[in-house]
């Protein structure tokens, strides 16, 4: 099985710098020789295909993983997650009765995987994207605990509890800490290193955030950042993010806070300032930090 798994992360990983939205995408990937050879022997292996389910769940978690470290804004729903377990689960099926592994995918794999991929981006950047033949990932970075502790202005002696941290990093840094600190803590991101008691891989749209429940909400460089994906690309998406801060706003507890880094002039006009009130402050040039207050 760790063979198979580690073929599949081979192949992936062989085409991080394709983009699948080029159109001749499906004729440059490359089909790595392991990768070929792995499948042809759960082809002729009754009992590895009984793992073939687990493989695709792996296949998916992997391949979503990959898109994310590409483009972090992308949401990728769990409906969308099922379609392309679905595609997985078709190549399999046509791989059943044709050997030739290079034509299946190039013909029926890749094609199915650049029309699900097209669902995840807005038209404004399909044009764009559909023009260039390599990809290159977004800046996405892991900040240690002690720069976010800095740029939150959290005070962990006094800090409010328990608390929540939207956009954790795949390291957790900062839950990892506070939890060390003897805090109360939880931290969610779509991608996490390892998940523990108080550390989950979700997203914010899935998240049950519950009411009155957090005494400090922190997001560092992750709602926000994406708010402003949002605004600029999307504005469907930027709907459901409005939606889910209103949610994040009612699970404060009272006298909870939100704490957003960078601050979003945008969001201003979304609270109620009769519920809560809002504290905006500099942090260097044009990044401020802002502070959503429970009035309660």
């Amino acid at each position: 099985m760790n063979d198979k798994v580690d073929s599949i992360q081979k192949q992936l990983h062989a085409n991080r710098n394709v983009n699948i939205l080029y159109p001749a995408a499906s004729q440059s990937m490359v089909i790595d020789a392991r990768f070929r050879d792995a499948l042809l022997q759960t082809k002729a292996d009754p009992a590895s295909q009984r793992e073939i389910s687990r493989l695709i769940d792996v296949t998916v978690r992997e391949c979503v993983h990959n898109i994310l470290r590409i483009n972090q804004y992308l949401n990728i729903s769990e409906k969308h997650r099922e379609r392309l377990a679905g595609i997985y689960y078709r190549t399999w099926d046509l791989l059943q009765s044709n050997d030739d592994i290079d034509t299946v995918l190039r013909t029926e794999h890749y094609p199915a995987i650049q029309a699900w991929v097209s669902e995840l981006y807005p038209q404004t950047l399909l044009k764009t994207l559909a023009h260039r033949q390599k990809i290159q990932g977004l800046a996405c970075s892991d900040y240690s605990a002690e720069l976010q502790l800095n740029v939150l202005a959290l005070d962990i002696e006094n800090i409010h509890g328990p608390v929540l941290d939207i956009g954790c990093g795949v390291s957790a840094a900062l839950v990892n800490y506070l939890h060390s600190s003897t805090v109360e803590v939880y931290g969610f991101d779509r991608i996490v290193e390892e998940e523990t008691p108080f550390i989950k891989e979700a997203n914010w749209f899935d998240y049950d955030y519950s009411q009155r429940s957090w005494g400090t909400i922190i997001s560092h460089m992750a709602f926000s950042n994406h708010y402003r994906y949002a605004i600029h690309h999307d504005p469907e998406l930027q709907k459901k993010m409005e939606s889910v801060f209103h949610r994040i706003l009612l699970s404060l507890s009272p006298e909870g806070c939100l704490i957003l880094a960078p601050g979003v002039q945008e969001l201003e006009s979304a609270v109620n300032n009769r519920f809560y009130r809002i504290e905006v402050s500099p942090v260097i040039d044009n990044f401020t930090l802002m502070k959503i207050w429970h009035r309660d």
